[in-house]
């Protein structure tokens, strides 16, 4: 099949399928590489496999295959499988074992609910040289890969699996992303600079933010951070002492300090938790320092509030009555009620400007999902955990937990470490087969 451009006259007929995807019609186009991969029910699915599969002959054909009997660990370190984050994710390498024995090179393999694609980078990855040995020891009789169907109901599911099993060539991928990140370091690199002396500033690796609480007893604020560090304090105590009163109480009564601000995208004052940055972590020279914010850290800041960025999206959430209320929690959700409010400004202007700038690279979706990869860490959910001091501890899975204490992350620097993970994967696993993603009603209604 040749690549072409998907049309509104392929998506029409297509539309009537039940959970076609809410969106424009040009966007679900921009977003498309079709026929490989559409953002909607995929119109060359029936074409695909008639080109790539073997009609079924009841009076001829058979199938016997032994049930599968082996014990199948696979760790979750590998680096393919570190690329992107996503629930119920499994690692390519314990489905491939299942692929290698119920399948032939060239049979399709359909993925009804592929999440992030492994299923694809299994299909695919049976062609490679390790496999001259099958599961049994039979040589060379699984070897090659296998076409795939993918398709889940999540369009960011999609989106990241077709990343995951589509070409690239590894040499200008690695020219572009170096250029793409040179380019946001030049742009908006400024709002991770400190100073490290008088004349020389320093890189911002990350810095830690705490929530400011007012006591329930003395009514005076303070930095949690302080309140549970202070001398005597465990990480595992509940109960904790003023620093000003010495009452004692529940961590979760110290009452969390909000305030008022105007949000000039979206042109109305919100009410949100009071923060505060408590370090900074940074390099220069080539080595690692750690230092409080100074005068000069607090005016960067009031400068990165002020300053303008490029579009981020805004929608409403977290509040009362809406579709997503029942993940809003009075405890953890003060003051956030629209998408945006999950990171600093900080990020958002870089966030903003990473996904503007790929759009003029070949391989804008790649960097595109580098920065949807990123975006866990990149919010006010990335915990900060004083007795974990020395290794990041990320966020709380499974839930949209916002920490009392969180890193902002250097986000150039961690797409770039990213990058690098994703480089190493297209030269180790150069992907030759591309992957067909589509919707079916059929496969809707099953979920």
């Amino acid at each position: 099949m040749e690549p072409h451009k998907l049309t509104k006259e392929d998506i029409d007929k297509v539309r009537h399928i039940e959970g076609f995807p809410v969106g424009s019609d040009e966007s679900i186009i921009a977003m498309s590489d079709a026929p490989f991969y559409t953002a909607c029910p995929n119109p060359f699915l029936k074409e695909f496999v008639r080109m790539n599969g073997t009609p079924y002959d009841e009076e001829t054909d058979s199938y016997s295959c032994d049930p599968f009997a082996s014990d199948v660990s696979e760790g979750k370190s590998d680096p393919i499988y570190m690329a992107h984050s996503y629930h119920t994710k499994v690692p390519y390498r314990a489905i491939k074992k299942y692929i290698q024995h119920y399948t032939k090179p060239g049979d399709i393999v359909l993925d009804a609910y592929c999440g992030t694609g492994m299923t694809g980078v299994a299909s695919q990855s049976c062609k490679s040289e390790d496999d001259l040995l099958s599961l049994f020891g039979k040589e060379g009789t699984t070897v090659g890969a296998r076409k795939v169907i993918l398709n889940d109901l999540s369009p960011v599911a999609t989106f990241i699996a077709y990343n995951c099993n589509r070409e690239a060539n590894a040499y200008e991928l690695s020219e572009e992303l170096d250029a793409w990140l040179e380019e946001a370091q030049e742009k908006v690199g400024w709002v991770y600079e400190t100073w490290h002396c008088p004349q020389q500033k320093g890189s911002i690796n990350y810095s830690v933010w705490s929530q400011v609480v007012i006591c329930p007893h003395c009514g005076k604020s303070m930095l949690f951070y302080d309140l549970t560090t202070a001398s005597g304090v465990k990480p595992k105590d509940r109960i904790v002492k003023c620093l000003n009163c010495e009452m004692k109480a529940d961590k979760s009564d110290f009452i969390k300090s909000m305030q008022l601000v105007y949000d000039p995208i979206c042109g109305e004052q919100v009410s949100r938790v009071e923060r505060k940055p408590i370090k900074i972590f940074y390099s220069y020279g080539g080595k690692n320092y750690e230092k409080s914010p100074d005068e000069d850290d607090f005016a960067l800041l009031d400068k990165i509030e002020l300053s303008s960025s490029k579009w981020y999206p805004t929608e409403k959430m977290m509040f009362k009555g809406s579709e997503w209320g029942e993940f809003w929690r009075a405890g953890y959700h003060n003051g956030i009620t629209r998408v945006h409010h999950f990171y600093t400004k900080r990020n958002l202007i870089v966030l903003s400007e990473l996904f503007e700038s790929a759009q003029k690279y070949k391989h804008c979706s790649m960097m595109r999902e580098m920065v949807i990869a990123s975006l866990p860490r990149a919010s006010i959910r990335n915990r900060f955990m004083p007795e974990y001091a020395t290794r990041h501890v990320g966020t709380l899975s499974g839930t949209l937990y916002v920490p009392p204490m969180f890193e902002e992350n250097n986000l150039i620097d961690a797409i770039r470490g990213r990058s690098k993970k994703s480089f190493g994967l297209v030269l180790i696993f150069p992907v030759k087969m591309r992957t067909l993603s589509f919707q079916q009603v059929a496969l809707h209604s099953c979920r």
